[in-house]
């Protein structure tokens, strides 16, 4: 039988999974912040530090349905557990390394082995999840789940800025000989680890499917893999080694991998659907213990499901990633400041999150989904009206309603996908859920960074326009606009960069044309961002329209003479 009956020590479990899927979170929510710091600590290029980040996304992501399916073989509990040890050891070499002669490589070294680590624990906690709490009990389950990600969101931002702004003061920073406050995150993690460990191996059951012994999917695996990592590595640097035409060499161990004037991420890309089509063909013609069970896309609910997920984490990822960027770029803000300005956006996500569970037991998932991503739809498009001197105040209420909408629709989003798979392929469909939500955050933050990038030149063009020829020359003009053209977007608001345009002109000219240029650009930023804030709302609102097709509740079956009904488990 399978191990999905009630757990008497259910809620205790449910505390421990949510403490890890914290941690999990919170490292995603607190790094980001520690970027510049980081560059700045190292003197290392961007391109390098980004490795920090993408190197945990690539490898989270490519081993996430392997690791997922893996669990229902040789145990949940076990697959968990072992994630989280390896999270663990990931996150103490990160902070270790860093100090040592291996530098920067030591920190992108952690962050591949937290990666693993961390795809390994993320599909496990849904399906401990599933596996303790029945379908009545099921969707309040997921929705402290829900909230749980809502608390590391809004913690994230605020502590992850103040501890890399401050660490843990002057005094304790130098008796412990730390003079990068970010490392305090992977310390802070290091301990997580080793007590959600404790109480892991003590209190959380062992859960798997004992009905058949399993033959694992090798060639599905290798597949698998290799198309994520071609979708993954093509996405996350198409835009530093050019979508089409190459803007700079690849290099491997010194070996130039680039074909000619052709960038090699397009035929990565191509690569990944090629893959793609022979894992679906093969996992088709595998009749006994498939990676991926196609028939699952049979179920309109786990097919209808995996598209919101995706849709959903597209407009969330990608409108987080953008907000900092306006508060610390254009307003100025500090790295504490802004997390604390993004607090309300958390803090709806976390509060909203039980409820959207406790509605979606009452009513059914459904409409809980549908009002959700048209409220986060909502939120995005109020939110995407900054101005040069827009106030924390004005972003409140929009941050709300956008953040109520993200809480509405995840966590019953999850129960309701999962709502009729059977419990021994719980694992495979949660990795499967946790891989496209992944591939739907890479997407949204590609594509929509994209946007946002590609908009400047338009809208740079345009302010400087607007701008009299008598406060700066039209030869000038030219210059910054063929700049702008030429991908030099981010830089053209640097007055520094346009010295090499100002030589002739003197120094209380150059400053008079310097200033006006920069506040052109500036509004080019902010208009850039208010235009891919919009694209992203309108993504939201398609992820309602997907949402309609979901089933509320789960068919009720005939009663017999005598039985009591059964209640509602959606």
């Amino acid at each position: 039988m399978s191990d999905s009956l009630k757990n008497p020590g259910r809620w205790g479990v449910l505390a421990i999974i949510c403490c890890a899927l914290f941690m999990i979170m919170l490292q995603s929510n607190v790094i980001n912040l520690a970027i510049p710091h980081i560059q700045k600590d190292f003197g290392a290029d961007l391109t390098t530090v980004s490795w920090i980040t993408n190197g945990y996304l690539l490898v989270f992501t490519v081993f996430l349905l392997t690791l997922g399916r893996l669990g229902d073989e040789i145990g949940r509990k076990k697959v968990f557990l072992s994630g989280l040890v390896v999270f663990t050891f990931g996150s103490a070499l990160c902070a270790f390394l860093p100090g040592t002669s291996m530098g920067i490589e030591g920190l992108i070294l952690g962050a591949l082995v937290q990666g693993l680590g961390g795809a390994a624990m993320m599909p496990a906690t849904m399906s401990l999840v599933a596996s303790n709490f029945d379908a009545k009990e099921r969707g309040m389950a997921l929705g402290l789940w829900g909230a749980t990600s809502g608390l590391a969101v809004a913690i994230g931002p605020t502590l992850g800025g103040y501890l890399t702004d401050v660490g843990l003061g002057d005094s304790i920073n130098q008796f412990f000989g730390i003079a990068q406050g970010w490392r305090y995150i992977y310390f802070l993690n290091l301990f997580l680890g080793v007590v959600i460990a404790i109480l892991t191996a003590i209190y959380v059951p062992e859960s798997k499917d004992r009905e058949t012994k399993h033959k694992y999917d090798v060639v599905g695996i290798l597949l698998s893999g290799s198309m994520l990592f071609c979708l993954v590595f093509g996405l996350v640097n198409g835009s530093d080694y050019g979508w089409w035409d190459k803007k700079k060499d690849f290099l491997l161990f010194g070996l130039n991998l680039s074909p000619g004037s052709l960038s090699l991420m397009p035929i990565l890309l191509i690569a990944s659907a090629v893959l793609a089509v022979v894992f679906a063909l093969w996992e088709k013609t595998r009749k006994v213990d498939p990676l991926m069970d196609l028939n699952l896309f049979n179920d309109r609910n786990f097919l209808a499901g995996s598209l919101v997920a995706a849709i959903l984490s597209f407009a969330m990822m990608g409108t987080f990633f953008l907000v900092p960027v306006f508060l610390q770029n254009v307003l100025h803000y500090s790295a504490i400041e802004a997390g604390l300005i993004m607090l309300p956006l958390a803090l709806a996500v976390m509060f909203a999150s039980p409820l959207a569970g406790f509605l979606a037991d009452k009513i059914g998932g459904k409409w809980v989904i549908v009002v959700g991503m048209v409220l986060m739809a909502a939120g995005g498009y109020w939110t995407a009206w900054f101005r040069l001197d827009t106030t924390p105040w004005e972003l409140v209420l929009p941050f709300i309603v956008m953040g109520a909408g993200i809480a509405l629709a995840m966590s019953p989003n999850t129960n309701i996908a999962l709502l009729t798979v059977p419990i021994d392929e719980v694992g495979g469909a949660s990795g499967f859920l946790s891989t496209l939500r992944q591939m739907g955050s890479v997407l949204g933050i590609t594509i929509l960074v994209t946007v946002f990038a590609n908009n400047i030149p338009y809208y740079g063009e345009r302010n400087l326009g607007q701008i009299s020829d008598k406060v700066v020359p039209p030869v000038v003009k030219e210059k910054i606009i063929e700049g702008l053209h030429s991908g030099g977007g981010m830089q053209q608001q640097d007055p520094a960069a346009m010295d090499q345009y100002l030589v002739l002109y003197k120094e209380a000219r150059r400053t008079e044309i310097k200033t006006a240029v920069g506040g052109a650009m500036t509004q080019s930023v902010v208009d850039s961002i208010n235009r891919t804030f919009k694209w992203a709302a309108v993504v939201a609102l398609l992820g309602g329209f997907a949402a309609l097709a979901l089933k509320g509740r789960r068919p009720e079956p005939k009663k017999k003479p005598g039985e009591p009904a059964e209640a509602p488990n959606a």
